[in-house]
């Protein structure tokens, strides 16, 4: 239900005036196309039996009310398409929990490409990185492309407006793996580095024995020695 959610569902937690105490109605809302209609159903079932049907012209959404399940929703994954998120907490999930998570990402919002590869489009980058990081718990070799897109976008004669998207690659064939695994961490080929046309003042927070950070999914390490820091830039 989370994967699900995550790949394309959203909430409906707006709170009513003429309600005691300002209640929020707490509406829960799964979407996808008519052929995953029963995967839905089933999905939902589980949870709630009292569940709506709404057929659209290009998909069918599946809408129930649960107060508690949207506040934890909203409060652990986020709220709105840009700012979904997976928790950390997430990734020390049972090995079966996590999968199930992913797959339900994949199955609403991921396509293939080719075999054993599976990519996943969204504008919240944070999602994407939480993404990534599952995808690396469960064995997976990934990556992450940046696409620029224009501020507005003409859509059935209607102009509307999108942000920039990240996509995640998943690959699950050893024949295609270009990373190299050592000491628990993955290692990558850099192909490039792009200037963020800005700057910013920064922070340390120093950790006793460690200088280790994990950024963008990408573990850093800031070195505080002096001498250590001239060898790492030489």
């Amino acid at each position: 239900f989370v994967g699900r959610w995550l790949g394309d569902g959203w909430v409906r937690d707006g709170f009513r005036k003429d309600r005691p105490n300002g209640d929020g109605h707490g509406q829960i809302i799964l979407c996808d196309s008519y052929d995953k209609e029963k995967e839905l159903v089933d999905i939902v079932s589980k949870i709630s039996e009292n569940y709506n049907i709404e057929r659209c012209r290009t998909a069918v959404k599946i809408k129930f009310i649960s107060q508690i399940l949207c506040t934890w929703l909203v409060e652990h994954f986020g709220k709105g398409a840009m700012n979904k998120t997976i928790p950390a907490w997430v990734l020390s999930l049972p090995i079966e929990y996590r999968k199930c998570i992913l797959s339900g990402i994949i199955d609403s919002d991921g396509h293939s490409p080719k075999e054993h590869i599976v990519k996943i489009t969204s504008v919240s980058k944070r999602l994407v990185l939480g993404i990534r990081l599952l995808g690396e718990s469960l064995g997976y070799t990934t990556s992450i492309s940046h696409c620029k897109r224009p501020e507005n976008h003409v859509i059935e004669g209607r102009t509307v407006n999108q942000h920039d998207t990240y996509t995640v690659t998943l690959c699950n064939s050893c024949k295609r793996r270009t990373g190299i695994e050592a000491d628990g961490h993955k290692w990558y080929k850099c192909r490039s580095v792009a200037s963020a046309g800005e700057t910013k003042r920064v922070y340390n927070f120093s950790v006793e024995e460690d200088e280790s950070y994990v950024a963008d999914s990408i573990v850093v390490h800031n070195c505080q020695d002096i001498s250590c820091a001239g060898k790492q830039a030489g």
